[in-house]
């Protein structure tokens, strides 16, 4: 992540301190697969780059040059890419199959999610997306008219119940099996009604974390209660 001067640190979760490691361009890195200790493949704006550690350096390689604005690595080691006004999924060695979706022109994509049951979620500044897993194709929109407090969707995560929870500008959003959504504020208890792009989390025990402009909510869903 970016901070300062250096665009990577290492945290050592032992002493919880940190170390720079890298003063590359400074921006934001996304983790899309984690492989062991040592490797990982991240998403930043301008493409997707493995990145391979060891103590005192790290080295990145490019997979892919493309501005994006949001990716994911799916079940089938597929990659998704958002881009404004369009998303698209890429496979086969190096990525070189890809085939290109259109959404209304301008609309910004802001995070990609799958669940458990493998769709394939996609929140932009214009609803929430669910997407056909094996072709691509848009299932539905979520937005106002369906009960959403916001349509900017910053994050999303999965509970242990199989519901889609999600951040906005508004607050946190839930759509539940039977397709009912909640919308809990700032009044609720949340660190405000805003929220950051790409900051959530889902603990091993089920508890969730969602990241805003004022601080970090958690909280586990089986507890809340409408």
């Amino acid at each position: 992540f970016a901070m300062g001067s250096y665009s990577v640190y290492y945290l050592n979760t032992a002493t919880m301190q940190l170390s720079p490691l890298y003063a590359g361009v400074k921006t934001r890195y996304c983790p899309l697969k984690v492989m062991g200790d040592t490797a990982a493949i991240l998403a930043w704006p301008s493409g997707v780059v493995k990145v391979a550690y060891a103590p005192g350096k790290i080295q990145f390689k490019s997979l892919l040059n493309a501005t994006i604005s949001c990716a994911l690595i799916d079940d089938k080691e597929r990659l998704w890419i958002g881009g404004t006004g369009k998303y698209a999924l890429l496979k086969g060695k190096d990525f070189a199959d890809k085939t290109v979706f259109y959404l209304k022109a301008n609309v910004v994509t802001k995070c990609f999610f799958q669940d458990s049951q493998r769709n394939v979620w996609l929140g932009t500044e214009d609803g929430l997306y669910k997407i056909n897993p094996d072709n691509g194709a848009v299932l539905c929109v979520y937005k106002k008219g369906n009960g959403l407090a916001d349509e900017t969707i910053y994050s999303i995560q999965e509970d242990d119940n199989k519901n889609i929870w999600f951040s906005t500008n508004k607050g946190i959003s839930c759509i539940y099996n039977n397709e009912s959504i909640v919308n809990l504020y700032a009044a609720d208890g949340l660190q405000g009604n805003e929220f950051n792009t790409g900051v959530s989390a889902k603990a091993n025990d089920g508890e969730l974390f969602f990241g805003g402009t004022n601080g970090v909510n958690s909280f586990y869903p089986r507890q809340i209660r409408m």
